[in-house]
């Protein structure tokens, strides 16, 4: 590196690098049977790949010069109000959140001095993250991402054309974001995956999920009464919520025995008989389980609970005992 035409009196970058000092390189290009760091690079790198022109860099400068120059370019940023809208909204952070997780130095900057990434603290955000869903929700394991929404659709995207054989067509609403759609052409392209835009009627959605029309469809159950019937009866054969094509005789068998004994003992012996066969044959992906809200304090009032777990805020409100 050049000197700084100043003539500042500065430290170089090399000078505070935490790396070998100038006897371990020695010791080291003498194990090698190298006699310096330039032989080394002759003999590692190939010719063909190597500039013969001197890099035209400039001088070196100071940090404190550096810094400068660096705010002197970021006054020429013009702030302006952002009202893209399309899932890029504006909110209100927590102070407590902003100060300790957005701007705590420990989670956004390098964790070695030589490497200017953040990864180890995104990886701290993230754990801490988890870790609070699981205390929230006392649930053992929980997941979380940084990626955006475009991203998270263009890998769930590659993740279903991975598993899918000889089929490379994906169908993509086109209610979705433009920045979303704009994502999953690019990443489709190199991969041969062919985008369809459709926006199908709820009434045709629900006609093609009932014939098998699909490769992945999500749906979901709130149980009517507290029991494995509940749960259990949906993937039995002709019902209306069994869209899955999954049939199984024995099933069948030991649901109609539960449901024609007195004898709970043995009913459930027969639920669970039912539950195991499911379980081994799996035509379902559990991805999660729903939660209920319980009232904790008196104070609450016009919280009543109900089977779809359902509380407008509007008929709820606080009244001190």
């Amino acid at each position: 590196m050049k000197k700084d035409k100043g003539g500042d009196s500065y430290d170089q970058f090399v000078d505070r690098h935490i790396g070998p000092s100038q006897g371990e390189i020695t010791q080291m290009l003498q194990t090698i049977g190298l006699s310096s760091i330039e032989e080394l690079i002759n003999f590692s790198v190939p010719k063909s790949i190597r500039s013969k022109k001197k890099l035209n860099i400039g001088y070196g400068v100071s940090e404190t010069r550096l810094i400068e120059k660096l705010k002197t370019i970021a006054e020429k940023n013009v702030i302006m109000k952002s009202y893209i809208g399309m899932g890029y909204y504006d909110c209100i952070t927590p102070p407590v959140i902003q100060r300790n997780i957005l701007e705590n130095p420990g989670w956004y900057t390098q964790y070695t001095p030589y490497q200017a990434e953040i990864s180890q603290g995104r990886l701290e955000a993230l754990i801490n993250f988890q870790t609070m869903v699981c205390d929230l929700t006392a649930l053992p394991i929980s997941n979380a991402s940084l990626l955006d929404e475009a991203t998270a659709a263009a890998e769930a995207m590659i993740m279903a054309f991975r598993m899918s054989k000889d089929r490379n067509v994906f169908l993509v609403s086109n209610n979705c974001h433009p920045q979303t759609i704009d994502v999953l052409k690019t990443r489709s392209e190199p991969l041969g995956i062919s985008i369809q835009l459709v926006n199908q009627d709820w009434k045709v959605y629900l006609a093609r999920e009932m014939t098998g029309d699909f490769q992945i469809s999500r749906a979901g159950w709130i149980g009517d009464y507290e029991d494995p019937n509940t749960f259990l009866d949906l993937l039995r054969l002709n019902r209306g919520n069994n869209k899955t094509g999954w049939e199984n005789v024995e099933y069948d068998q030991l649901l109609e025995l539960a449901n024609s004994t007195n004898d709970q003992v043995l009913r459930y012996e027969y639920l669970n008989q039912a539950e195991k066969l499911l379980i081994s044959e799996m035509p379902i992906i559990p991805i999660y389980t729903y939660v209920r809200q319980y009232q904790i304090s008196s104070d609450v009032k016009g919280w009543y609970p109900n089977i779809i777990d359902t509380h407008h805020p509007k008929y709820i409100y606080l009244e001190r005992e």
